[in-house]
Formats: C-alpha cells, sequence, structure tokens
C-alpha cells in the first residue's frame, strides 16, 4: 500500500530526469504558484489529495488490494500517506454498507473516489492505480531492496499458484521476493500486519531511489513506470509535481493507518474506523492538547484524548447566535451509553435548539464527538460551525456527508466534557 505512492513519487522522479528532452522550460524549476496554477488542489489547504489503489487482476475482474490517500502540501512540501484497510466498513452510494474494496470491484475508480470522498470528508483530486503484475520489474531494475524480516512467512495456496516462504533475517529482496512481502497477510494480525511491512518497504524503496547509484537509471526507470500506472495526471502534471517534491525528505513524509478495531458484525470480519480521529489527522489542525494514536506493531492503539475547551464557570451566550441555528438538528448516540442523546437533546432544547431526531450512531467507537452537515446548502455548512462553536468541537471534527439530513451531532466518549459544556452555557436576553 505505501508502495504505491513510492511507485507515483518515483515516477515523476525519473520524470524530471528527462524532463529537458521534453523542452518543458515552465516547469522544470517549478514554484509554489506555479503549481497551484497548473494542479487542482483543496485551496482550504493547500493540498493536492490523491487516491493510490493498488490493482490485482484476478482475471474476470479487477479489485482493489489495497488503497491508500496521499496528500501534498504545496507551501509546506510535505506529504501525509493514509492507508484504509480494504475491510474497512463503510457506505458505498448505492450499494449500502459494505467493506470499501468492494467499491472498486462495483463501479472502478468513480465509485471508490465518490465513497471515499463522503467518508472522509476531503476532496479527491487525481488518482493513481499501480498494477501489481508490474511491480517485481521496478524491484529488479533497482537491484532489489534490503529489508529486514522479523518472523518466517509461510503460505501456500496450490489452487491460486502462490507460495510463499520466506524466512526470519536481512534479505536484498528481487521483485518476486518483493511482491510476496507487501502482499503477505497471513499471520495473526491479518491485514494490518500486511499494512505495516507496506510501511517499512516503501521506507526501504524510498531509500534505495534515493542512492547515488541509482539516481542515473531513473532515465530506464521511467519507461517500465509508465507502463506500471493509470493516471488522470497528464504528463506535464506528473513532471511539474514530481520536480517540485523532488527533494523530499524521509522526516516530511507522515505515513499512518486509519485508526480504528476489528468487529464481527452478521458473521462478516470488518475494519471500524474511527472517523474522529481521522479527520483530525487529515486536517492537521488537532489541537494542542489532543494526541491521535495509529495503530502500532502490536496491532492496538495508544491512549488519546482531545481538548474540547471545557468551560470552568457559566459561560453567556448572545441571543443572535443561537437563533442563527434556524433549522432541526440531529443527535446520534456514538459512545453507546444509555439515554445519551437524550440527554444532549434536552440540554440542546433548554437553550431554544430544536432536536428533530435523536437515535444510535452507526458504531459506538467514536472516541471524538463530531458534526456532520449535508453536502449541498451553505446554510448547513454555516450552522453546523456555529454548533460546533456552542459545543467547543473543533473545526476539523466538522465535515460534509451525503448521509446526513439535518446538521447531526454524533456524540463520542468526551461526552461528559460536551455535557459540561452544555449546562454551563447561559442565554444572555
Amino acid at each position: 500500500m505505501r508502495w504505491q505512492r513510492l511507485l507515483f513519487i518515483g515516477i515523476v522522479l525519473a520524470a524530471a530526469i528527462i524532463g529537458a528532452n521534453w523542452r518543458l522550460k515552465d516547469i522544470v524549476h517549478p514554484k509554489a504558484e506555479s503549481i497551484r496554477k497548473s494542479v487542482r488542489y483543496d485551496e482550504a489547504t493547500g493540498r493536492i489529495n490523491i487516491l493510490v489503489v493498488g490493482e490485482d487482476d484476478t482475471g474476470d475482474s479487477h479489485r482493489a488490494d489495497s488503497i491508500a490517500i496521499a496528500m501534498l502540501d504545496i507551501e509546506g512540501k510535505k506529504v501525509k500517506l493514509l492507508s484504509l484497510p480494504r475491510d474497512t466498513r463503510i457506505d458505498i452510494p448505492g450499494r449500502g454498507w459494505n467493506k470499501l474494496g468492494h467499491a472498486y470491484s462495483y463501479g472502478g475508480i468513480d465509485l471508490l473516489k465518490r465513497t471515499l470522498v463522503n467518508y472522509l470528508g476531503l476532496p479527491i483530486h487525481y488518482y493513481v492505480v499501480v498494477g501489481y503484475d508490474s511491480f517485481p520489474k521496478l524491484v529488479d531494475l533497482l537491484g532489489g531492496v534490503e529489508i529486514e524480516v522479523e518472523t518466517r512467512m509461510r503460505y501456500v495456496d496450490r489452487a491460486g499458484g502462490l507460495y510463499i516462504d520466506i524466512p526470519p533475517g536481512r534479505h536484498l529482496m528481487n521483485g518476486d521476493m518483493a511482491l510476496k512481502y507487501v502482499r503477505f497477510r497471513h499471520d495473526a494480525m491479518g491485514d494490518l500486519g500486511r499494512i505495516q511491512r507496506q510501511h517499512k518497504f516503501i521506507t526501504a524503496l524510498l531509500k534505495r531511489m534515493t542512492d547515488p547509484q541509482i539516481l542515473p537509471r531513473l532515465g530506464e526507470l521511467t519507461k517500465e513506470m509508465a507502463s506500471m500506472v493509470k493516471t488522470d495526471l497528464s504528463p506535464s502534471q506528473a513532471l511539474q509535481v514530481g520536480l517540485y517534491f523532488k527533494d523530499l525528505s524521509l522526516d516530511n513524509i507522515d505515513i499512518s493507518t486509519l485508526p480504528g478495531k476489528p468487529a464481527l458484525i452478521s458473521g462478516v470480519s470488518y475494519w471500524l474506523g474511527d472517523i474522529s480521529q481521522i479527520s483530525a489527522f487529515l486536517s492537521g489542525e488537532i489541537p494542542s492538547e489532543a494526541k491521535v494514536s495509529f495503530i502500532n506493531q502490536e496491532g492496538t492503539r495508544g491512549t488519546a484524548n482531545a481538548s474540547t475547551s471545557t468551560p470552568e464557570g457559566n459561560q453567556v451566550l448572545s441571543k443572535e447566535k443561537v437563533e442563527s441555528i434556524k433549522g432541526p438538528i440531529a443527535v446520534l448516540n456514538g459512545d453507546g451509553s444509555k439515554g445519551l442523546s437524550a440527554k444532549i437533546a434536552q440540554e440542546l432544547h433548554r437553550l431554544g435548539i430544536e432536536v428533530a431526531y435523536r437515535g444510535n450512531a452507526r458504531h459506538f467507537d467514536y472516541r471524538y464527538s463530531n458534526i456532520i452537515y449535508p453536502s449541498k446548502g451553505a446554510e448547513s455548512k454555516e450552522e453546523a460551525q456555529i454548533l460546533a462553536e456552542l459545543l467547543g468541537i473543533p473545526k476539523n471534527l466538522v465535515r460534509p456527508s451525503e448521509a446526513a439530513a439535518h446538521v447531526t451531532i454524533i456524540v463520542g466518549h468526551d461526552y461528559e466534557k460536551l455535557l459540561s459544556r452544555l449546562r454551563n452555557l447561559k442565554i444572555a436576553p
């Protein structure tokens, strides 16, 4: 999964070598302003968001074997990469709740993009699809990649013709062994263990590609890479972005996995993502007191806490601000505590805010309270932002959703802070 981002960066790095032959003088030494003029990006964050998919061709169909979002910060010259387990439980437009990987099988890259835009609440500007069949060739062109294997990796699928047996120790992996290493998922950690190994591999591969002995051969690599990917980035855009980020250091690359937990629902195993945590990570606006933890090597999460600026004493709000929330809102229990949505709704009613619906969220693993609002309509967005201000919910935990009929509060595990704040709010006459 991480190796896809490497392939994308590798492509544009290699393209930089042959850029002079294309005589693209206006993009050989790109500045931030020229990047913003030539590519689509999020004006609110200054980032180019790219969906990266590792595609497995099974003969009859193509499936997304690995999925990630690469976020390129134009001004800061930094990259965030978020891996999303393909078993993530998600609402696929027109298909209902299912595994994330199925979105690609149902409707290709377009449906996968729509699904993730709704889920993450951020725009996706471009995509890059990498085929597994070409991956070994890239590794072999580099002369292999050195990796330390912690434990024996063994799996046999005679029907599928797959044989994996990699002993522990340090290996200079050729293409065939490298592909088996990044695809192996048959240990106690399953897909999460595979994602961690892909993180490790992509770091080693990036280090290899910046080796002085490899750089002169990037022209040769470019030809092979061009046949590896499908993308809606034009050659000139890829070249320009690659030249701009070509000096990116590993210190400016943040690689993470969708936080959450495994669950068995109606006999089907899923990964339940914690949207509150990941919204904070994606926005880059995590409060100074907040700490967002992600999957560690044991597959567990460390502690995390969020700041909601709970008042010490009574706070007085203007009647005008409260009345600006004109539409009815919904309150969903995302913690699981009995009667929680009713308690929040009661406090909102006291303040003069109409609650049209209260009930339970899709799951009870919302670490932080957050607010969603209908994707269409500027008024809903404004009301959601005002409500977040009243409740002390950080701006990065307010997002649009096609599933929202009203501005909706999803109450998380921090509900005590929310209740305390509401009970201390007073309305000025």
